[in-house]
């Protein structure tokens, strides 16, 4: 469930405070206005001489304005002191809020099989290695741009994804490395999503086949074609119960080649701080809170802020990825005008250089951006587009985050 600032109530302004001088100059007008009246209506002729004149003419009045005063400021103080609770108690659900928002995960471990390679993607495509190259495809009789992995193929029947797919897996489990071996017992939770050329029995035979002995029965949880790039991640740090620690699975195979899209077998293991910390393990990256961009301006300012970048002069690296033309504009633009404008040298694009992820947007992302944030030491800013845009911030483990308690 996304946390959002902007739900809050405004805070209450606060009340004005009566006066002294006004209610001086009431107090004494209103003095000589009963005055004036009481000499005026005065029954008799002595009127200067009698206690009772005096009384009324003088002492009832100005006792009249000070009582007066006194109830105005009694009011007054009632509202300063309902109106400073309120914005207290607001200021507080604020913070909760900021501090809520500024959870993280951490990217444990990531590995992929891709057409640029198995290890330091990230570094590969910055390099300038273009895996997405054109090729000749027979049975479509045309040329596409394709990001194949290795032997390519030009059709396979089920049997043969399978096969294949099982291949890449056991791959990926590898580039895993220790963290895998370490915590394979303890991942509860394996989610999978994949471009649905086989079917999710299919799937999961293969996953099972895979990891074997290894990994534990646990919850695998599917993907729905639905699923949008990395706002699942959001709904989880929210989970009351959620594992302690994940394993995200994503695969964009060919059966048929697309032009434009690259295949890629990839794997993350997230976890929580705290579990983290208990095993001993040495996480890659933190990944913050992402953050759907529907409106563009607002969103990226609470991009910036769960991921502690907001009111700082801490630098980043920006990667894109499946941005349409139209939101990749609107989003420049939004960049541009804020005190956090991005450079062009220190940005890539994926769909230029290695292809459109399809299905495996989200998993892709976090691998070059986690594996660029431990080696720059400095904050990624990812803004991918799925079902709907979206950002996110990776960040060194270990980087200070600015909690952002003050009002923006």
């Amino acid at each position: 469930m996304a946390v959002d600032l902007r739900a809050l109530p405004e805070p209450l302004p606060h009340p004005s405070s009566p006066g002294g001088g006004r209610w001086l100059l009431i107090i004494l007008t209103g003095v000589i206005a009963g005055g004036l009246l009481v000499t005026l209506f005065w029954p008799g002729s002595g009127r200067g001489a009698s206690l009772w004149f005096w009384c009324c003419a003088v002492v009832f009045p100005l006792m009249a304005g000070l009582l007066a005063y006194a109830l105005r400021r009694q009011v007054a103080e009632g509202r300063m002191d309902y109106v400073e609770g309120w914005n207290q108690a607001r200021d507080e659900r604020r913070l909760a809020l900021v501090e809520q928002g500024q959870q993280h995960l951490l990217l444990i471990a990531a590995a992929c099989c891709s057409a640029a390679g198995n290890n330091k993607l990230a570094q590969a495509l910055r390099s300038g290695i273009v895996p997405l190259q054109p090729c000749y495809v027979p049975s479509h009789g045309a040329t596409l741009r394709l990001s194949q992995l290795q032997p390519a193929v030009a059709s396979l029947s089920a049997d043969e994804y399978a096969e294949r797919l099982s291949g890449y897996l056991r791959e990926v489990l590898l580039g895993l490395g220790a963290a895998w071996h370490t915590c394979a017992q303890h991942i509860t939770h394996v989610r999978i999503r994949h471009n649905g050329v086989l079917a999710d029995e299919q799937v999961l035979a293969v996953w099972r086949a895979v990891a074997g002995d290894q990994h534990r029965a646990g919850q695998t949880v599917f993907a729905s074609q639905a699923d949008d790039g990395l706002v699942w991640l959001d709904d989880w740090l929210d989970a009351p119960e959620r594992a302690e620690l994940l394993l995200s699975l994503e695969f964009n195979g060919y059966r048929e080649p697309e032009d434009g899209y690259a295949e890629s077998v990839s794997a993350v293991l997230l976890g929580r701080p705290d579990c983290a910390n208990r095993q001993k393990l040495s996480p890659l990256a933190a990944v913050h809170r992402p953050v759907r961009a529907s409106s563009p301006a607002e969103s990226f300012e609470d991009a910036l802020r769960w991921g502690g970048l907001l009111d700082t002069e801490d630098t980043y690296f920006f990667w894109q990825s499946q941005v349409s033309d139209e939101v990749a504009e609107e989003m420049a633009r939004v960049m541009s005008q804020s005190a956090y404008p991005p450079s062009h040298e220190r940005s890539l694009n994926l769909d230029s250089v290695l292809g459109r992820s399809g299905c495996a947007v989200g998993n892709l992302a976090l691998v070059v951006a986690g594996e660029q944030a431990m080696a720059d030491r400095e904050a990624q800013l990812i803004l991918l587009e799925d079902v709907t845009p979206q950002w996110c911030v990776v960040r060194p483990v270990g980087a200070p985050v600015h909690r952002d308690v003050t009002e923006t």
